[in-house]
């Protein structure tokens, strides 16, 4: 047989379904996570598909489906085959999706704005004291931090972990 290269071009929606009712009969709709995962993994296991090429645009949707597409990028870079990524315009989401492949390529004229993360929690309960008002939340586990902004000064031992984790 021939060989292939398997090419993917990712801008816009990235959406979990496809779009039903009319919507789905009259436009074209952008391919979902779970095809294109499905589209990798299919790649990876056959012999004739020698490599894959990724081109990423502007990327609208959330960090779990990125991770979805990007895991499937992973596995298909661990077969051994070739695997390059093409940035238009990248931001962190995209810049991740893209670190799924072995190699990733940007022209000249490519924006990146890469940079890291970090999440920001307030925390009231000196405000409420002063004010005079008690927060009561019942506690149902240690990494239950919901109501932590209301009842602590900083951060638990837990709550710091768990932060930590999920910028990680």
């Amino acid at each position: 047989g021939e060989s292939q290269t398997l090419a993917i071009e990712i801008a816009g929606a990235l959406p979990e379904e496809p779009a039903g009712g009319l919507r789905g009969l009259f436009e074209s709709q952008p391919p979902t996570v779970r095809a294109l995962v499905e589209a990798v993994d299919r790649a990876r296991a056959d012999p004739r598909v020698k490599g894959l090429v990724l081109r990423v645009g502007s990327v609208d949707a959330g960090w779990g489906r990125v991770q979805d597409l990007r895991d499937a990028l992973v596995r298909f870079r661990l077969s051994g085959k070739p695997s390059w990524a093409h940035l238009e315009t990248a931001g962190n989401l995209e810049y991740f999706l893209a670190t799924g492949c072995a190699k990733i390529a940007a022209s000249p004229t490519a924006l990146l704005d890469v940079s890291g993360l970090s999440a920001e929690v307030s925390f009231y309960r000196g405000t409420l004291d002063k004010l005079g008002i008690e927060a009561q939340f019942e506690g149902v586990g240690k990494y239950k931090n919901a109501p932590n902004q209301f009842t602590e000064r900083s951060f638990t031992g837990p709550h710091r972990e768990q932060m930590g984790a999920l910028v990680g």
